[in-house]
């Protein structure tokens, strides 16, 4: 099966036949990519990518590698592409258009075998996840409405696929509240066994499906507490959703917001320590945050791989013997809910959308609602109440006498009185 043509076109402004769930045909710009073999079959992939560079690139450099080869023994394209002298400068847009090549060469297959595409790459439509990818104008308006959104997605669960992920083509920091009605819409339109996924911006997604679900809880205004990622969320809540709260609770405070110009010594050695810790501990964070797929693949089939991961962080932030703090049933259940599930992942890949987040850079407002933190001695890096004031309307703190990075976990006595503690105070404080 040699290949005999190998041809890109750039399609612009023809009207496309929609399909039933859309209301206007598609009259984007459009890539279409034909390869065609000796023995008269055609393999198609369709793309958004239509720079004239792009086609250049594709008809008369990518082409003189495919011409002549056996389109059933090439691996996948961009692989036969010098990594360090060509992949680097050719960004995105390239790297995709070469993915439409391994798209028509998997159709051609399909094909020549009578097979669908998603059986011959080993899969089943309840197994393998679908993209619903509907791009975005450079504005950030997507190009489906939220309407064709949901009966795209209920389309796709009717033919049998229970891993559906809407995908949006990022310009600027997402609109949670359009991310969750976005989602809400996806969910009504397919029933509770279809498992949704989204791209975007994690924190602030989560905060707003957070206060959506207090809202249908009847509660309008509520304290809320949080640690690490978690804290995260809280404070999105706090800064964008004031009212909401009645008051924040935190275990620690965030180390990464810009330094000041006049520290206090206190915070001179508080960022002596982040440094150091950078250097010794941090690089799960930057794995996390910058190839999140090559580490998830890796510790999602291997038990012993992500028990090794997983109890090494318990293990250098507890105060004390993991038995004796947690237990080795608390430990394995913990390891459990991850494997079971298969979301190790997906929890890896918040750090990579928490890295992208601009908005978590930036130095907070400090705001009126009142804030309380509990900081346990042996958490990541105990932040002093200098830097905490510098942030927050700090109402409340609390140096705890033990405790690490999961206190909540390891002495909840401790963390139950001082959260008890913090809401009297809130709730005895005139409105």
């Amino acid at each position: 099966m040699k290949i005999v043509r190998f041809e890109a076109h750039h399609l612009a402004n023809i009207p496309i036949q929609p399909p039933p769930f859309r209301k206007l045909p598609n009259v984007e710009h459009a890539l279409i990519l034909e390869i065609e073999t000796s023995d008269g079959h055609i393999g198609y992939a369709m793309g958004g990518y239509t720079h004239p560079v792009i086609v250049d690139f594709l008809n008369n450099h990518a082409a003189a590698l495919m011409v002549g080869q056996d389109a059933t023994c090439i691996n996948r394209v961009t692989a036969r592409f010098d990594r360090h002298s060509v992949v680097r400068f050719m960004g995105r847009a390239y790297l995709s258009a070469l993915g439409l090549v391994d798209v028509a060469l998997w159709d051609l297959r399909g094909k020549a075998l009578g097979v669908p595409v998603h059986k011959l790459l080993g899969g089943s439509r309840d197994k393998v996840e679908v993209y619903i990818t509907h791009g975005a104008a450079y504005g950030g308006a997507p190009v489906y409405d939220i309407e064709e959104l949901a009966a795209e997605a209920k389309h796709l669960a009717e033919l049998g696929n229970l891993h559906l992920k809407n995908t949006v083509g990022r310009q600027q920091v997402p609109d949670p509240a359009d991310d969750y009605r976005r989602m809400k819409a996806m969910r009504e339109a397919v029933g509770p066994n279809v498992k949704l996924a989204m791209d975007g911006n994690a924190r602030m997604t989560v905060a707003e499906l957070f206060t959506a679900l207090m809202r249908e809880l009847g509660y309008e205004r509520f304290l809320a507490h949080g640690s690490d990622m978690g804290a995260q969320v809280v404070n999105a809540v706090r800064q964008y959703q004031p009212d909401r709260l009645l008051g924040a609770h935190f275990s620690n405070v965030y180390w990464g917001y810009p330094r000041p110009s006049d520290p206090t010594p206190e915070e001179q050695a508080f960022f002596g320590r982040a440094q150091g810790w950078q250097f010794v501990e941090g690089a799960y964070a930057m794995l996390h945050g910058t190839k999140p797929q090559t580490l998830s693949y890796g510790l999602n089939d291997s038990p012993v791989g992500l028990a090794a991961w997983i109890v090494e962080k318990f293990k250098s932030w507890s105060d004390g013997d993991l038995e004796n703090v947690y237990g080795l049933d608390g430990l394995c259940a913990n390891l459990t809910l991850y494997w079971v599930t298969q979301t190790l992942g997906s929890s890896i890949r918040l750090y990579a959308e928490s890295f992208s987040d601009k908005k978590l850079k930036q130095p907070p407002e400090r705001g009126a609602v009142p804030v309380g933190v509990i900081v346990f001695p042996k958490d990541i890096l105990p932040a002093p109440r200098a830097w905490g004031e510098r942030w927050y309307n700090i109402v409340h703190w609390t140096e705890a006498s033990s405790g690490g990075h999961f206190g909540a976990w390891e002495v909840p006595e401790l963390f139950v009185q001082d959260l008890r503690a913090f809401a009297n105070q809130v709730f005895s404080r005139p409105e």
